[in-house]
């Protein structure tokens, strides 16, 4: 099943002083013949936290992007387009999302779920019953 990578793995990927940057690299190795995913919003968010002047290894917003940039133009990789929305009651159930803390976790593994794939993170706390159709398949959290 192809993976969603959020974006706190994608910055582990790419911050070699990162706390989980060896485990991102091992699960990665062993599980890129599943092919891989990111979408616009992954990829945002993995730029603008590595290029904010507060991040440590600090990276330029024009480094980051082209190292990610590097890294999406493999064969394994897919883009997901945001092409689901966090109001549809088909395939959210807003009474799960009982804070906005999860709001983008809850949509990037409804957007996994669309795709027929599974998202990659290092969150335990995702409210998954907040995604309708949802299985223990579609999230992977290391």
């Amino acid at each position: 099943m192809i993976a969603l990578l959020d974006a706190n793995m994608l910055i582990a990927l790419f911050d070699a002083a990162h706390l989980q940057h060896q485990r991102a690299h091992q699960w990665l190795a062993q599980n890129r013949a599943h092919g891989w995913a990111t979408c616009p919003l992954t990829q945002n968010a993995c730029i603008r936290i590595i290029s904010q002047s507060v991040y440590p290894g600090r990276l330029a917003v024009a480094d980051i992007a082209r190292r990610l940039r590097q890294a999406i133009d493999a064969p394994d990789h897919r883009s997901w387009r945001d092409t689901i929305s966090i109001c549809d009651s088909t395939l959210f159930d807003h009474s799960k999302m009982l804070t906005p803390k999860h709001l983008t976790d809850i949509y990037l593994l409804g957007l996994a779920v669309a795709n027929r794939g599974r998202l990659v993170t290092f969150d335990r706390h995702i409210p998954t019953l907040a995604v309708v159709g949802v299985t223990p398949s579609h999230l992977e959290a290391l």
